[in-house]
């Protein structure tokens, strides 16, 4: 749904309520609520499109529907969505996925109406909840969205803050906002600009996703299919699942280093499947599980309001 990376947008404005930089979910959401009340902002997101080639997220909560609906959109992101929610609301257990399964869950994620909320759980990877947000965006008038821009630098004042944000022809610009938002990821200059540390814990052990595309592995799959499945096993230990039915999966393996020179991937996902199935590497994402949460998000004005947020 995202609009070509070449459409032109309307141009930075010198200055503007809210500043936001980070365009990944929680800055598109964060613009998609502000834009919505008529409260002017930027989007600063440098990169030019999100990226199908790692799915990354890939279960909306029913809350998550839920600011989704609200905002009017909910229905028209099912409908992009590759996994509609009666195609499986299971979760299994299994030593792999071609393999014995050990045990298996029915309703799971929200996917299942148990009367909670008008809206069910949803299976999407984060490009498509991107592409989404990033259409609303486009198109709320209170909105600018600078694409394939970053924020360099920033000076916060009484009144403010001054933003400098570097274009991709390489032009810096200043902006000048009343506030500014932090969405720029786990490096976040916002974070930094505040003094802000990580307080928390990470895993010991890395772990590796990958996505591969197997025409034929759904076909060969020996129980109903699982939106995700825990693989139970000394070879692949990890949990896997489709991106789509076409043939595009994701797998998480447990223990893995992805930086390492012997890593054979075919191998890998072959202990994930418990046997050798034709499949093309799509990506690889290196990653370590972190339970960190940022010891202050604010800074600046009074105790009511900030001028830098994160």
């Amino acid at each position: 749904m995202s609009r070509p990376a070449d459409l032109p947008g309307r141009p930075a404005p010198p200055s503007t309520q809210v500043l936001i930089a980070g365009g990944g979910p929680v800055g598109l959401s964060a613009a998609v609520e502000l834009g919505l009340r008529g409260i002017a902002c930027v989007l600063v997101e440098p990169r030019a499109q999100p990226t199908r080639t790692r799915p990354r997220a890939k279960t909306l909560n029913i809350r998550t529907m839920e600011h989704l609906r609200r905002w009017g959109v909910a229905d028209a992101l099912r409908s992009v969505c590759p996994l509609p929610t009666w195609w499986s609301q299971d979760v299994a257990f299994c030593t792999a996925l071609l393999g014995p399964e050990i045990t298996r869950f029915t309703g799971v994620l929200g996917l299942s109406a148990d009367g909670v909320s008008p809206e069910l759980g949803q299976q999407a990877p984060q490009y498509v909840l991107e592409e989404t947000l990033r259409e609303i965006v486009h198109d709320l008038p209170s909105c600018t969205f600078l694409v394939g821009s970053r924020v360099t630098s920033l000076r916060p004042h009484e009144d403010g803050v001054e933003v400098l944000v570097q274009h991709p022809d390489g032009r810096s610009e200043t902006i000048a906002a009343e506030y500014i938002l932090g969405a720029d990821g786990p490096r976040s200059l916002v974070r930094e600009a505040i003094g802000a540390r990580y307080e928390g814990t990470h895993a010991q052990r890395p772990n590796l996703g990958v996505m591969f595309r197997s025409v034929e592995l759904m076909d060969l799959l020996p129980n109903p299919p699982a939106v995700q499945s825990w693989l139970v096993n000394n070879r692949t230990p990890g949990v896997m699942g489709p991106v789509d039915r076409l043939g595009t999966w994701w797998l998480i393996a447990f223990g893995v280093d992805g930086t390492a020179g012997d890593l054979d991937l075919q191998q890998l996902v072959a202990g994930a499947l418990g046997r050798l199935v034709p499949i093309e590497i799509i990506s690889t994402d290196p990653w370590t599980a972190r339970m960190e949460l940022a010891d202050r998000c604010r800074a600046g004005r009074s105790s009511s309001s900030a001028t830098l947020l994160t």
